[in-house]
Order: C-alpha cells, then structure tokens, then sequence
C-alpha cells in the first residue's frame, strides 16, 4: 500500500477511531469521497481510487455500515480499532525540539512470542527507531507514552524496557543519522 493511500486509510480509522460517526445516504464507494476533506484529499478524488479504498477497509472488517433511520451509519470495528492503533503507532515520533537526550528501548521478549517480537520491531523501525543490536532500538526523541501503549496494546510490559541516556558511544554517527545538531 502506498504511502498516501495508507495515510488517508489512517485518517479514516482515526475519525471513526474517535467516536466520530458518519451518517447518511452515502454508498460505500463514496465513503473516501464524502469524508475527502477530512483526508486531506481533493474533493475531487477519483470514485473508482475511493472505491478501492474503501473495498480494502471493508473487506478486511475495519469499517462496518448499519443501516439507521437517516441512511448509512459507518463504525470502526474492533478490528478496525486495533489496526487504527497500530497505524498511529507507525507515525514518526520526531518533535520539534531535541532535549539532548537519547531513548533506548531494550526487550527480551521469550521465544513463544516471536511473532509479537518480529511485530514490535517493525513498529519501532516505522516510528523512526534505528536498530542498535537486535533487541536494543535507539530514539532521539521522547517516547515513554508511545513505549506504554505499544506495550498495552501488544501485553509485553514485563519484556520491554526503557533507558534515557545523555551520552552514546558513537553518538556523533547517530546524530548525522537522526539530523541533529551537536
């Protein structure tokens, strides 16, 4: 899925995710179309692009419609909810200040959740983690709450730690890494 595509999906599960519901005489096709300006995307969004987007939402039960008294209720799954929580997991933690500080996150995760293991790699890698050995991710930018609903969210509080440094060894690569100013 590309970027923008995956961007506007998020957007989507977010104004459902919120508790925000759409209503009307809208047929599925035209969900994207109705709610182009809260995409962000040109009212003008090509029908058969919507179309597909919405189809992919649908079918993989994000979103659901109900039928009500004033036309189309479209809802967030529960389905949809965990994958809206792991599409804002994915969004790059960057701020606009750095306090100097360095997050590293360590797990030890046991092998009978290597999956949720492989999972949590890949999330950090998208949120802007780079990899330091295999099991210790590196971040410039702060991050408990993220690491609090990460852990929630995937039942690894007992595996996943968080250390807050002022100083690496080999900081001076990282900081051309991560852009930063020494």
């Amino acid at each position: 899925m590309k970027d923008l595509d995956r961007e506007r999906l998020l957007r989507i599960l977010e104004v459902l995710g919120i508790g925000v519901v759409v209503t009307g005489a809208i047929v599925v096709p035209n969900l994207l179309v109705a709610l182009a300006p809260v995409l962000g995307a040109k009212a003008n969004m090509k029908r058969r692009h919507a179309y597909h987007l919405a189809r992919y939402a649908r079918q993989r039960r994000w979103i659901g419609i109900r039928e009500t008294q004033g036309g189309l209720e479209y809802f967030l799954t529960e389905k949809g909810h965990s994958r809206w929580q792991t599409l804002q997991l994915t969004q790059p933690l960057k701020t606009e200040k750095w306090d100097r500080k360095w997050r590293v996150v360590i797990f030890d995760i046991p092998d009978r959740l290597k999956k949720v293991r492989d999972h949590l790699r890949w999330v950090l890698r998208q949120a802007g983690f780079t990899q330091l050995q295999e099991s210790v991710w590196l971040t410039p930018w702060e991050c408990l709450h993220y690491l609090d609903v990460v852990r929630n969210l995937f039942g690894i509080g007992l595996y996943v730690r968080l250390i807050t440094a002022t100083h690496i060894e080999g900081e001076d690569a990282l900081l051309r890494k991560f852009h930063l100013e020494p």
